[in-house]
Order: structure tokens, then C-alpha cells, then sequence
């Protein structure tokens, strides 16, 4: 299972982490016994999150991750290109970097800006076992025009 957090939800709960942690690994963990939902070995937390949100975030993570460890249930984060510049990453057990939107999207001359490798890269020091590759899978159209 994977839970989108909003960045307006990662500032209101700050100084709540720990509380807000709980709720959401309850909450993941009813709606899979609900639903039937067997053999979850991890949890999946996605969001955008900046210089701003980092540490609310990152204590979000701790908590999480310490309350799924005891259940034998591991945490993983989506990775954003630009989270690639930190250097610290959250306290989880993986992260899955997400490869989109890497193309220029107004640039009439990018043939696919959903995924352009040329603008793929990994900083020194990143373990790269630490980090699987996410793809998106869709396809848009960019339509425009001259007036």
C-alpha cells in the first residue's frame, strides 16, 4: 500500500509526527485486514517533500518505521529527482526513485518529456542499493499553439 501525504498536511502535523504515524500505519493496516489484503511486507509513504517539511517528514518516517518494524512490515519512500540533492535521506528501509517528468515539457524539440535519460543522474555518494528505480507508466500529449 502506498499513502500520497500532501505538503499542507506534512506542515500541519508538525510537533504531531509520532501521533500522526500511528494513525496512518492503523489505518493501512485495517483497510488491508478489511479488504482482505494478506503478505504485506511494506508500507509506502509518497511525498514531495522540501527543506521546509524535512525534519516533520523524516520524524514521520522514524515513527512509522519503528511502528511496522514490530509487525515485520518494512517502510519504503518515493524519491523525487531533486530530494537527490540532500544529503540526508529519510530513516526508512528503501527508497524508489520516481523517473518522470525529467524532459522540458515546453521545449518543442524533446521528443519525450516524461522520461529524458539525458537528464538522469546520480549523485557521488548515493548507495544505489538503497534506492530502486520507480517508472511511471502513462503517456500525455502536449498540445499548443501560436496565438
Amino acid at each position: 500500500p502506498v499513502v500520497y501525504i500532501t505538503l499542507d498536511a506534512m506542515r500541519d502535523m508538525k510537533g504531531q509526527e509520532a501521533e500522526y504515524a500511528d494513525k496512518i500505519v492503523t489505518r493501512v493496516l485495517a483497510m488491508t485486514k478489511r479488504h482482505k489484503i494478506r503478505n504485506v511486507y511494506e508500507i509506502q509513504l509518497d511525498c514531495d517533500w522540501t527543506g521546509t517539511t524535512r525534519e516533520s517528514y523524516f520524524k514521520l518516517c522514524q515513527a512509522a518505521r519503528d511502528s511496522l518494524h514490530k509487525q515485520g512490515i518494512a517502510l519504503s519512500v518515493t524519491v523525487r529527482l531533486h530530494q537527490l540533492n540532500e544529503t540526508l535521506y529519510p530513516p526508512v528501509d528503501r527508497g524508489v526513485l520516481m523517473l518522470y517528468n525529467t524532459g522540458g515539457l515546453k521545449n518543442t524539440e524533446t521528443v519525450n518529456s516524461i522520461l529524458d535519460s539525458r537528464n538522469v543522474w546520480y549523485p557521488a555518494g548515493l548507495r544505489i542499493s538503497d534506492v530502486c528505480m520507480g517508472r511511471m507508466v502513462f503517456r500525455w500529449k502536449i498540445q499548443s499553439h501560436t496565438s
